[in-house]
């Protein structure tokens, strides 16, 4: 059997923007970002997607029969339903709302959003690194002169180990 590459793609994630997702995350539970659908014309909102739609979206398509394209494009449809917050200046009052819009766009506009907000979750697990987190929240040095000071009192101390 033949070895495959993996692509890996390293995501470069300025600061303004580790900042700025980080704090969408940790005051809102969302990070959102604008992206440009067609340059100059079209410009959308898209979400990071959460663990429960996540999991409906996953259960839906469990029970879901068809070809692998079939799969595939209801697949993308159901993640932008979840992730679109704002397309061209309509907003949506829930999901099932963004699908029925989203359905009726060609399928490329599609293909390029699935592909924007799949950078946009690897661009956030980037900035999920722990390494990431504690910079952002925690002053480092202070961390580093705690972890230096004796424990007194500790339970090894008092049990002699």
């Amino acid at each position: 059997m033949a070895n495959k590459e993996e692509k890996v793609i390293k995501i470069e994630v300025d600061p303004k923007e580790r900042e700025s997702i980080l704090t969408q995350l940790f005051e809102g539970n969302e990070a959102k970002k604008d992206i440009e659908v067609l340059p100059g014309k079209i410009k959308a909102t898209i979400a990071n997607l959460n663990a429960r739609d996540q999991l409906d979206i996953e259960a839906e398509m469990s029970a879901t029969d068809g070809s692998n394209a079939y799969i595939l494009h209801l697949y993308s449809l159901k993640l932008l339903s979840k992730t679109v917050r704002e397309y061209n200046g309509q907003t949506f009052e829930n999901a099932k709302a963004c699908e029925r819009f989203l359905e009726k766009l060609p399928s490329m506009v599609l293909d390029k959003m699935v592909k924007e907000q799949n950078v946009f979750e690897r661009t956030i697990r980037e900035v999920l690194k722990l390494e990431t987190i504690d910079d952002h929240f925690f002053d480092q040095e202070a961390a580093t002169e705690e972890s230096k000071q004796p424990l007194e009192g500790s339970t090894s101390e008092k049990k002699g180990v």
